[in-house]
């Protein structure tokens, strides 16, 4: 009981239709950390890029892209091997090749969705560490609707001698310590 203050900082971003897309919380002593995030999001696209050396994963990735952009669910699916699974370690669930494309084709039905990946690491042929970013105007199918969303993830995403995604693993945003450890793990 009783009244309270708690005082921070706020980054929003709004998007050209004056909608936030983005609200990111600092402690108000973390005004240092705040700026710095803001030169992140407001970097020129040429200071962001990471070197990261090209294989067989991220030449998936750049399929994955390109089919979600074009929104050809035939070419989504053939990305995928049969014995595929999905591991969210953000839900705590996992995902067979069926679901996941169930998954895509619910994005793909959604208004404007938009999709943005950032190349972390890659090693060897078929391994690829990146943070991704999913959003949507939003979606209606009968009587679910949904309004506007974006969701981040950090994924790793392995792949067979194929180029088809055998694994892809899910971490929240925060966890990349996590992540990179899964990688050097499937590494191994």
């Amino acid at each position: 009981g009783g009244s309270f203050e708690r005082p921070y900082i706020t980054l929003q971003v709004v998007g050209t239709d004056g909608l936030m897309t983005r609200c990111e919380f600092f402690d108000a002593e973390n005004a240092v950390g705040a700026l710095a995030r803001w030169d992140e999001l407001t970097a020129p696209p040429s200071e962001r890029v990471r070197r990261v050396p090209a294989n067989a994963a991220t030449a998936n990735l750049a399929r994955f892209d390109a089919a979600l952009s074009a929104r050809d669910e035939g070419a989504l699916s053939e990305l995928y091997a049969d014995s595929y699974e999905g591991v969210d370690h953000l839900s705590s669930l996992s995902l067979d090749r069926s679901q996941v494309l169930s998954s895509l084709r619910i994005l793909l039905s959604a208004r404007e969705p938009r999709h943005r990946h950032a190349l972390l690491a890659s090693l060897g042929d078929s391994l690829a560490l990146f943070h991704f970013s999913v959003s949507t105007s939003g979606l209606a199918r009968g009587n679910y609707d949904v309004g506007a969303y974006e969701h981040e993830t950090v994924a790793l995403i392995e792949v067979d001698e194929q180029g088809r995604r055998t694994r892809t693993e899910a971490f929240a945003p925060d966890h990349l310590g996590d992540a990179v450890t899964r990688l050097y793990e499937r590494y191994a």
